[in-house]
């Protein structure tokens, strides 16, 4: 009994010790939970920004990648120009030698006629007095010669001032062709390096977003921003333009704005998700015009995470046009706009692989399906 009594003993001593050993082993995991909690939630905060930080740096790059492919594309027109200029002024030249070499065989017959009757024809008839009339008619033949030369030497003279403007023209026209040429050999280098840029930062994007649910978040962001974009610009429209247009009544007869086939359809869904596309994706190639549907006023030229370098235009009415993923943008906010003008050409802006051009036809906010509007 004794035994057992000390036993009971001891156990009751000695249970506040294993009590406060558990806890301080619980203690201690809970520390440690708590530091991989905290390690995560910096690591996410960090992600956070570094996600933030490249998006605005694709947006930077992919803007910068527009404004030059338009660059070179005022280059090319320039050198187009420069080229019809230089063109006519070599046509000119040649023309200026063709003259200048006939004028030349004239001076030079003339002068060999002179050379042939000489000088002392010329004495020996002003000396010869037993045939005047004959002396008079040779003398107005000399004269007659004489400034029918003169005169050929005086357009011979007026050619050759007019083949050295045209020489001096090209000169100046071909250095400006060489200036151009080097100035467009310079954009397209500085291009292609946006472009690398612009494929290291979309690897740097694509590790940071790699699982489903990541995608799906991103997507559903992008929609969303979009569709509060197009609410805010609904309502701002609709107080700035006052158009007598009727784009309700073009229904079925607008033309598309950019050709090619359809890579995604209306309501077709969205890689990595549950959601479906609000408008269209036209196949196009890089660069390839991309044209207003109907006569409006741009509301939004800027590039937005998801549909890059983005134009919309309100054609009153409650109705809009959205043209997405532009390689460059054509027109600024406050620009009205015909059919047919020019908006934009086609790219993969917003960190797309896929070359084309996204668009989306809205009425009231809501998306339509744009293969009931364009034929």
């Amino acid at each position: 009994m004794k035994k057992i009594a000390l036993s009971v003993l001891l156990l009751f001593c000695l249970t506040p010790l294993f009590a406060a050993k558990r806890e301080s082993s619980s203690t201690q995991k809970l520390e440690v939970v708590n530091q991989k909690i905290q390690v995560l939630q910096k690591s996410l905060r960090t992600d956070k920004l570094n996600k933030v930080q490249l998006v605005n740096d694709l947006a930077s790059t992919e803007k910068k990648i527009g404004k030059t492919a338009i660059a070179i594309t005022r280059i090319d027109k320039k050198l187009s120009v420069l080229d019809s200029k230089l063109s006519l002024l070599e046509k000119q030249a040649d023309v200026d030698k063709a003259k200048l070499d006939k004028q030349t065989l004239i001076l030079q017959r003339e002068l060999g006629v002179a050379y042939r009757m000489g000088q002392h024809e010329y004495v020996k008839l002003l000396l010869n007095q037993q045939n005047p009339s004959r002396v008079g008619r040779v003398m107005r033949y000399l004269d007659y010669i004489s400034q029918a030369r003169l005169e050929i030497m005086k357009a011979i003279k007026q050619t050759l001032a007019s083949l050295s403007i045209t020489q001096k023209a090209i000169q100046q026209k071909q250095v400006s062709l060489n200036q151009l040429k080097q100035k467009k050999i310079n954009q397209k280098q500085l291009l292609e390096k946006y472009k690398k840029t612009r494929t290291i930062t979309l690897a740097h994007l694509n590790h940071l977003i790699q699982s489903k649910v990541e995608k799906l978040s991103v997507l559903r962001a992008n929609k969303r921003a979009l569709g509060a974009l197009v609410e805010k610009l609904q309502k701002v429209a609709l107080r700035e333009l006052v158009s007598k247009a009727n784009f309700a009544k073009m229904r079925g007869r607008l033309p598309w704005p950019a050709r090619g086939r359809l890579l995604k359809r209306f309501g077709a869904p969205i890689e990595h998700s549950h959601l479906l596309y609000n408008g269209v994706l036209i196949a196009a190639h890089v660069g390839q015009s991309v044209r207003a549907i109907y006569p409006g006023k741009v509301v939004f030229a800027n590039w937005l995470s998801g549909y890059g370098l983005l134009i919309i235009v309100q054609h009153g009415r409650h109705y809009m046009t959205l043209y997405g993923h532009n390689q460059s943008l054509y027109k600024k906010k406050g620009d009205l706009v015909n059919e047919g003008d020019l908006l934009a050409t086609v790219g993969n802006s917003g960190g797309n692989s896929e070359t084309g051009l996204y668009f989306e036809i809205r009425h009231n906010g809501n998306a339509e399906n744009p293969r009931h509007w364009c034929h």
